[in-house]
């Protein structure tokens, strides 16, 4: 996944920035993957250090993640 711009200022307010799998389906296992993917591509950009919690919060379609950057 590319991190753009427009998906971290979204992030930032709160806002959705798609409605793409993982998220409609609901699916744990999926969005469990789906994080790691988003966390791993910012940990690559310049300057940014990722810490993160564990595991993810909810169902998969309304699920999310502590993460501290």
């Amino acid at each position: 996944m590319e991190i753009t711009r427009a998906i971290i200022d979204k992030s930032v307010t709160q806002q959705p920035f798609g409605t793409f799998e993982p998220f409609l389906t609901g699916n744990d296992d999926d969005a469990a993957s789906f994080y790691r993917d988003v966390l791993w591509a910012l940990e690559k950009l310049p300057g940014v250090s990722v810490i993160r919690e564990p595991d993810h919060h909810g169902s998969g379609y309304a699920s999310y993640v502590s993460a501290f950057l």
